[in-house]
């Protein structure tokens, strides 16, 4: 079974505040647990010490952002794989 979102709410625009830590979270299942993969504006996201990507056992898939820039507008895509195909959720920040 290909994975599929489950989030509480479609949260697809999301604000903060510059300077504050903001995180943006999505519940992902599937029979086979999928393989997360985070995007900003379609790009893979940059790995540095203000994004940090934590995952629990129950499939959620959160996004931490340190300290808010204007930079880090934009749109934030969460792309769930495995072996039988892909689902992605967007929120634009």
């Amino acid at each position: 079974m290909k994975p599929k979102v489950e989030a509480a709410k479609p949260a697809n625009e999301q604000s903060c505040i510059i300077g504050q830590d903001t995180q943006i979270s999505w519940k992902f299942s599937g029979i086979e647990k999928p393989q997360i993969t985070w995007l900003f504006n379609g790009q893979p996201l940059p790995t540095n010490d203000r994004f940090h990507i934590t995952e629990s056992d129950d499939g959620t898939s959160t996004l931490s952002i340190h300290h808010a820039e204007l930079t880090d507008k934009g749109i934030y895509t969460a792309k769930a794989t495995n072996a039988v195909g892909e689902a992605e959720a967007k929120t634009t920040l």
